[in-house]
């Protein structure tokens, strides 16, 4: 009995410690944007992360929330998903449906894309 016990401690620690979203800015609508600093990782010059963009109201899909895999060159400030994960329910939850991408943007200086580039760029450094 005793080793079950330390076995469900052990998993339920785990479990709580795993996905920690780190609220970092919203936008004019009030979605919020959140991020898992434990993903936060640079590699070969490019720094790899999730965030979590959590809607205020559903956009027209049904889609409540959403997360993305994201790939950053903080040298030129651009930034391409490579993973997207639709939502139906509040803070990742009630999966629909996931996406590949691969295509570079730019983020405009203001915008929540660039503000979520330079926190994960800020945090490597």
């Amino acid at each position: 009995m005793k080793k079950l016990t330390i076995l469900l401690f052990s998993i339920l620690i785990s479990f709580s410690s795993y996905g920690e979203w780190t609220y970092v800015t919203k936008s004019t609508s009030d979605d919020r944007m959140y991020f898992d600093n434990d993903t936060i990782k640079e590699h070969n010059g490019y720094v790899y992360y999730w965030i979590l963009n959590d809607l205020l109201k559903p956009d027209p899909t049904g889609v409540m929330s959403d997360k993305q895999y994201i790939q950053s060159d903080c040298g030129v400030s651009r930034n391409k998903v490579l993973r997207y994960i639709f939502y139906k329910q509040s803070m990742g939850k009630g999966e629909i449906a996931a996406l590949n991408s691969d295509d570079w943007n730019y983020p405009s200086p203001g915008t929540m894309g660039k503000i979520m580039l330079d926190y994960a760029c800020n945090y490597v450094k």
